[in-house]
């Protein structure tokens, strides 16, 4: 295997499990070696419901994703993604003095700022899963991303933290490891997605990345290129096909057949001439309007949007005043339509995102239902990186480069 961290992307949904297997480059792509997708039925919402089915899902996924890498993936590191009703996340503020003669700012200072802020948050019931900065402040200078040699006699920091019930997280583990793999970390879906499909200017202007899954929507708002807010709306691409095999009576594989094939989000795209075909449960012989099908879809479609407007209302912020607007993802965001429901319910540009900065098998990962895979081999990547990075810089030559590049900056 290659020196370069082998890392496993772990997307387990309401609908699919889908695990991608790469690796980070030098110049910070992702190298994917193999893909596995299979359905999904044993988990709602982001909780499991059926252990053993998910944990079959689980493994096939795994096993046609590493046939296709051709190694094993028993040393590799696994990043699995969550996300749910359990999940809640919130911004909270810590502060420290800085006591050194020439009131500069270490590295060790911003992780006790950060420590003071996440002070109490974890508890025996909920775990963290997140915490990131929004952004610091130095004296009272605001807008700070990165203080580390800076001056001052006081720190603070915004952070944004997420956290999930102990219970279901640590059912998400047990799930994995009976599956054959071990967990390195576990990562809030939105904020893998969020790597996958945006780009630093992007999130730099301003953008909310839209992930349409089975069971929810995952958010996750950027600002002035930080994460701002991270949320799960408890609708999905299930939902419409739950409320297509109510209004065809029909069963619910049929109606997932139906919406893939024929259904669409907006009247206006429906072709008048189309009459579709199916058999409702009591096995007679029917033919619906496409028009049919889009007025029971639009609504739905409709209503995640518009709770999308209310969840962004609620931490003040108008999705009109966001630079580089919605980035649309998820199996569900693929339905016809969505993109035009989205702008006329958001008043914003939308787009649908891809994964970004990919080489390799780029073909296998063509499409908004795998950006939550691919972004969590990137999250897994650089987190392994910073490792390796922290291992070199404590060890003797590492200690040594450092002490040498000081000295010489007394020459300068």
């Amino acid at each position: 295997m290659n020196a370069v961290p082998l890392i496993v992307g772990l997307d387990i949904g309401t609908t699919k499990v889908c695990t991608v297997v790469g690796a980070l480059t030098d110049d910070h792509q992702i190298d994917i070696r193999g893909v596995g997708l299979t359905r999904s039925a044993g988990l709602r919402r982001g909780v499991i419901v059926d252990l053993e089915k998910t944990i079959e899902a689980v493994r096939q996924s795994q096993e046609d994703a590493q046939r296709m890498a051709g190694v094993p993936l028993t040393g590799a590191h696994v990043y699995v993604g969550v996300t749910g009703d359990h999940v809640d996340s919130f911004n909270c503020t810590g502060a420290v003095e800085i006591h050194r003669p020439n009131d500069e700012i270490l590295a060790s200072d911003v992780d006790r700022a950060r420590a003071a802020a996440a002070n109490g948050v974890q508890t025996a019931e909920r775990d963290i899963i997140l915490e990131r900065p929004r952004e610091f402040i130095v004296d009272g200078q605001v807008g700070i991303s990165d203080p580390v040699h800076m001056t001052g006699r006081r720190l603070e920091v915004v952070l944004h933290v997420v956290t999930g019930e102990h219970r279901f997280l640590n059912e998400i583990r047990h799930c994995v490891e009976r599956a054959g793999l071990g967990v390195d970390s576990l990562v809030l879906e939105a904020v893998a997605t969020g790597e996958a499909i945006t780009s630093r200017e992007e999130r730099e202007l301003g953008c909310c990345v839209l992930d349409i899954g089975g069971g929810t929507t995952d958010l996750a708002l950027y600002l002035d290129g930080h994460l701002a807010h991270t949320s799960a709306i408890p609708v999905g691409g299930a939902h419409v096909t739950y409320d297509l095999s109510y209004g065809l009576e029909v069963p619910y594989p049929l109606a997932e057949e139906l919406k893939r094939e024929y259904a669409c989000a907006s009247v206006e795209l429906c072709d008048p001439d189309l009459l579709i075909p199916y058999r409702n449960v009591r096995h007679e012989e029917c033919r619906a309007e496409q028009r049919f099908l889009a007025e029971i879809v639009g609504p739905r479609m409709e209503e995640l949007f518009e709770l999308v407007l209310a969840d962004l209302a609620r931490v003040k912020v108008d999705p009109r005043q966001l630079g580089a607007g919605i980035v649309l993802s998820g199996g569900a965001s693929r339905l016809r339509g969505t993109l035009s429901v989205a702008r006329e319910v958001l008043q914003v540009v939308v787009r649908e995102g891809q994964p970004q900065q990919v080489v390799g098998h780029t073909e296998r990962v063509a499409g908004p239902q795998f950006s939550t895979a691919v972004g969590l081999v990137r999250v897994g990547g650089m987190d392994q990186a910073r490792k390796l990075q922290q291992i070199e810089e404590t060890s003797f030559w590492g200690r040594m480069r450092t002490y040498w590049r000081n000295f010489t900056r007394l020459f300068d």
